[in-house]
């Protein structure tokens, strides 16, 4: 039996009654006359909002047609526009004060701790929040009730979209694989002008108010520009040994022409871990996080102990949803994925697992803090996730070490050379929505230029429907949220091959945790990581990881001829 979650202790007796409780503190900020009392008080609010959001995700991904979840959801996104348009008031007037009245009051001891936050609210502010429910959240159902609609089949019977993605992208059978994939493009292109239409509405949003996407994303995640051209620069020079890793698996299996579904499939082999039973699996994650980190073992541990986790497979979940939620008030965080008893579940669940205790360190610090960038957030999961095949990998025969070393390789592929084909088209789409709408064609038109210009010719089969099933272009509150991802991605790789042999590793890997709250990337690599480009130094050890699966499969393996 699977562990359920238990959501009981975190909803309140009565929601209505707590909701219009904290619409009627709200709309009191603004009457207080302190300026620091305002800011305060907006945090103490902003955090129960924020809880509300959570619960809701929690409710409608474990069952999206739930009609407590689908009401909840819709009181929560109205109350936190509502917040945000309370916030835009007070962040105007902060931005009318003297810089010399400013810098006594957020010098001051109330504020002081919040500084690298308010650092912040005296920038512009496109506004238009409480339009955000209707006029932006809203499309992102649009494409929920157009993704509804699509109903591949596999032989002869329908299939649920996650089964059906696990199918055209996680299979170990290719031609199977590659069959599906035709009927998987055919479905969603059936419903890509209504993907279409919800992408001009959401991007058409953003311009009106007159948002710049990308920018704004950069300064959200506390990063410039120029380290993003960086990355990106490094990734392309580098992008020939991922190819390589990918022809090479070919060979193995007697092929030759890369395919889209190529990038994240496991090897055709029968692996030597069979299915790993789920109750063996949480005392596997705890024991290999634990043997990095002690810390991060015991709290692994308790969050299974007190069902904080929800790993039942089910039709009514959100298609291939794993997230990871954050109660702050409560401190308590839940794990919902899908466990199906194979590696690609044991990697999941161990980067869920990782949100949970980097959400875990950061309890500590003011809310305002506690909600740090995706750059930041996904370093303490994708770490948890190469601890898990790294420690895996010490005591593994050569035939699971190539097993596990495909699945690291495989998830480098999808946070670097995937995410940057998102980046690329995302920014092809807002460049061009500025003139007008855009039909679906187009957009088949620049993913399939993306992933071309990112994997180059060796990418025989492109897939230009990617952008229609790829919910998260949908996510309406991260524009451009694939470039954190890769950032935060090369950040781990960096950060566990310099803490893996430290004695203090433990206290260094919480130290770096703790200061995602506060620092920007430039400040964190600066103060926590050798000296040299982070991005070269993390690609360096991921070629050495390919170069170790390509030596190793060559002489376990007899390729095809």
């Amino acid at each position: 039996m699977m562990d359920e979650w238990t959501l009981d202790p975190l909803i309140p007796d009565d929601v209505d009654l707590d909701i219009a409780r904290i619409t009627s503190e709200l709309e009191s900020v603004t009457m207080n006359g302190v300026l620091s009392q305002k800011i305060l008080t907006l945090q103490e609010i902003y955090s129960r909002c924020y809880e509300y959001l959570e619960l809701a995700v929690c409710i409608t991904w474990k069952d999206k047609k739930d009609p407590m979840g689908i009401q909840l959801a819709g009181k929560a996104e109205e109350l936190m526009g509502r917040y945000k348009q309370i916030e835009s008031e007070v962040k105007r007037e902060c931005r009318q004060l003297a810089d010399d009245e400013w810098n006594r009051l957020a010098d001051s001891e109330e504020l002081v701790s919040l500084k690298p936050v308010l650092s912040t609210w005296r920038l512009p502010s496109p506004g238009s929040h409480e339009l955000e429910a209707d006029g932006l959240h809203a499309w992102a159902e649009l494409y929920g009730m157009a993704s509804d609609q699509v109903k591949p089949r596999w032989k002869g019977k329908e299939i649920p979209l996650g089964e059906a993605v696990r199918l055209v992208y996680y299979s170990n059978n290719r031609p199977s694989r590659i069959v599906f994939f035709k009927e998987w493009t055919k479905e969603w292109e059936k419903v890509s002008h209504w993907c279409a239409k919800a992408l001009n509405h959401i991007s058409g949003f953003r311009i009106s108010r007159g948002e710049d996407p990308v920018q704004s994303a950069y300064e959200t995640n506390r990063i410039t520009q120029q380290s993003v051209n960086d990355m990106w620069a490094s990734v392309l020079e580098r992008k020939g040994m991922f190819n390589d890793f990918l022809q090479h698996k070919l060979v193995l299996q007697g092929e030759k022409d890369l395919h889209w579904t190529d990038q994240f499939a496991p090897l055709p082999l029968q692996t030597e871990f069979g299915t790993i039973p789920y109750e063996e699996v949480k005392i596997l994650i705890g024991n290999l996080i634990g043997a990095f980190s002690e810390d991060a073992g015991r709290f692994v541990h308790h969050a299974f102990n007190h069902k904080w986790v929800d790993a039942a497979p089910s039709r009514h979940k959100v298609v291939s949803a794993a997230f990871c939620a954050h109660f702050p008030n409560a401190r308590q965080t839940r794990v919902m994925m899908s466990y199906e008893g194979d590696l690609q579940s044991v990697s999941v669940l161990a980067h869920e697992l990782g949100h949970a205790y980097h959400y875990h360190l950061l309890e500590e610090h003011p809310m305002f803090l506690q909600d740090c960038p995706q750059a930041f957030t996904e370093i303490a999961s994708t770490l948890f996730e190469s601890i898990l095949i790294e420690e895996a990998m010490k005591s593994a025969s050569p035939m699971e070490k190539m097993h596990l070393l495909d699945q690291q390789i495989s998830r480098d592929i999808g946070t670097i050379l995937n995410s940057h084909v998102r980046h690329r088209f995302e920014e092809m789409l807002y460049e061009n929505r500025r003139m007008g709408e855009v039909d679906s064609r187009r957009m088949n038109t620049w993913m399939a230029e993306a992933q071309e210009h990112v994997f180059g010719p060796d990418m025989k089969i492109l897939d230009p429907t990617f952008w229609a099933s790829l919910r998260h272009f949908y996510i309406t509150r991260k524009p451009f949220g694939h470039f954190p991802y890769t950032v935060a991605h090369l950040l781990s790789t960096g950060i566990y091959h310099q803490l893996k042999e430290a004695e203090d590793k433990e206290q260094r890997l919480m130290a770096m945790l703790r200061d995602t709250a506060s620092l920007t990337v430039e400040e964190f690599m600066q103060k926590h990581l050798i000296s040299g480009c982070i991005w070269e130094s993390a690609l360096d050890r991921i070629q050495e990881n390919i170069e170790t699966f390509i030596a190793l499969s060559s002489r376990q393996l007899k390729p095809n001829q």
